[in-house]
């Protein structure tokens, strides 16, 4: 009882030695520092719980990949620390691992059939598919190899006839390839010139129907035309020289290797030496900083641009994609629309459309920038993400509603042009009867033989887009 009273700096002892005023007057600290201990000990959990309880966007980022480490680093204060079982309440669940099995096995275990009506959970796979995961309304999956792609295309479009060489094709190369046939959709009887080093054998076996929108390994003076090449890079020197851009896909190291051999042959301009334009070459790397410390940013030769880092394609933004989601929402309740004027009921919402068809708007919604171009408006992703003025967005609505019909046609043309490309990339074929299971659809056909009310839906892509573009 006497120890006890010290702690309130008093004492019943009537001999009051230097010890026993010492304690008297040590006890509070003590008690205090028992409390701080206290609180540090338990400090993590209770942070944990005020971000999961009390903070609406928080987010627990999962798995051992390099990206999941950079992600919570970069999420900052509303990243909850996964080590506590109270991270599995956060209303955002990001599971992040270098393999799919274990993103799987990981969701599976902790995250199925748990989930609170609130949360939503965001998967990256690379190979498995998503068609049954993405039936749950609340979880979505994302590859961070598309999002390089989406990313690179939406910030260095083509408008015209180029020839692009892609080196390396693995999973970088492929993506920037299948984003590039899609984006790259200006015209209706010009196109890109593709050229690809590296193993294609497995992409063009999984993508058997790119003939029916592309020329392979020949010229097409009205459309695309991919060439996969068998020999190396090295031996195909005047591709190279005659290249608009050259798009570096390798690993970081095979990237700086090539690239450095590169500037040393292919010293001539893409261009007549009066003209004296720069070769742009873009070179896949996880930080920037590296290539700018190694190359600059090029000279009057070569402009080397960095693109693909860790900081660009691992963000929030892209991961969970809102706005192009919202957008692409938006183009299927258009349609929808469409539809019951003609008096066909009982469309699919969002929620209920396969993966397949959600990706097809997706696709259309990438396409923006492209048709804002076309309708001669300068618009960037940065401005598109950012939201555009409605002052802007009037001005986009004027000059829709007062195209000219050659001009509607050709506009419509061109959109169908690339949803043809979007279904033949994934192989469908032409059917007069449209059955979707077996990938066959009525409208896979030239835009001149379409019937006039599936030529409007072409141009619904333009009708509606001041709708489709307000945030």
């Amino acid at each position: 009882y006497s120890a006890v009273r010290l702690y309130g700096l008093e004492t019943d002892l009537e001999e009051i030695n230097f010890l026993v005023e010492l304690a008297r007057w040590l006890a509070p600290f003590a008690t205090a520092g028992a409390v701080i201990t206290l609180i540090k000990k338990f400090q993590d959990s209770i942070v944990v719980w005020f971000k999961v309880l009390k903070v609406f966007d928080s987010y627990a980022v999962h798995g051992d990949s390099v990206y999941a480490f950079h992600l919570r680093e970069k999420i900052g204060k509303r990243s909850v620390n996964v080590e506590h079982s109270l991270a599995m309440k956060a209303v955002n669940q990001i599971i992040i691992f270098d393999k799919d099995k274990e993103a799987i096995e990981f969701y599976n275990k902790y995250l199925n059939g748990k989930l609170t009506q609130k949360q939503r959970v965001y998967i990256h796979l690379n190979n498995a598919v998503r068609e049954n995961l993405e039936r749950e309304n609340r979880i979505h999956i994302f590859n961070l190899y598309e999002n390089c792609a989406r990313i690179y295309w939406q910030k260095y479009p083509i408008f015209e006839p180029k020839t692009v060489v892609i080196i390396g094709f693995t999973k970088f190369g492929q993506k920037i390839l299948e984003h590039g046939l899609l984006q790259n959709t200006f015209s209706i009887d010009k196109g890109v010139e593709y050229h690809i080093f590296g193993d294609s054998r497995e992409f063009r076996a999984l993508h058997y129907r790119l003939d029916s929108f592309a020329t392979i390994n020949m010229p097409n003076p009205r459309g695309d035309a991919i060439y996969f090449h068998s020999d190396s890079w090295y031996e195909s020197l005047d591709i190279l020289n005659k290249a608009d851009r050259i798009i570096l896909c390798e690993s970081n190291d095979d990237n700086i290797a090539i690239l450095s051999k590169i500037i040393r042959l292919c010293p001539m301009s893409n261009s007549t030496a009066k003209e004296k334009l720069t070769k742009e070459i873009y070179i896949r790397t996880d930080t920037e900083s590296l290539i700018s410390t190694l190359f600059g940013s090029g000279d009057d030769i070569h402009r080397i641009i960095p693109f693909g880092t860790t900081e660009e394609i691992c963000t929030l933004e892209y991961i969970i994609n809102e706005n192009l989601l919202n957008r692409a929402k938006r183009i299927h309740e258009v349609y929808i629309e469409q539809q019951k004027k003609k008096g066909i009921d009982h469309l699919e919402k969002w929620e209920s459309l396969p993966a397949f068809k959600r990706y097809s708007n997706v696709s259309q919604a990438d396409h923006i920038i492209v048709k804002l171009k076309m309708l001669g408006f300068d618009v960037n992703c940065n401005m598109l993400e950012e939201g555009l003025d409605e002052n802007l967005i009037s001005r986009i609505k004027a000059e829709i509603e007062n195209l000219e019909p050659h001009e509607i046609a050709v506009l419509s043309e061109i959109e169908h042009i690339r949803w043809n490309k979007y279904h033949y990339l994934y192989n469908w074929e032409y059917s007069p009867v449209r059955c979707n299971v077996e990938r066959k659809h009525n409208c896979l056909k030239p835009f001149a033989d379409l019937y006039d009310f599936d030529k409007k839906k072409d141009f619904a892509a333009y009708e509606y887009l001041a709708e489709i573009i307000r945030n």
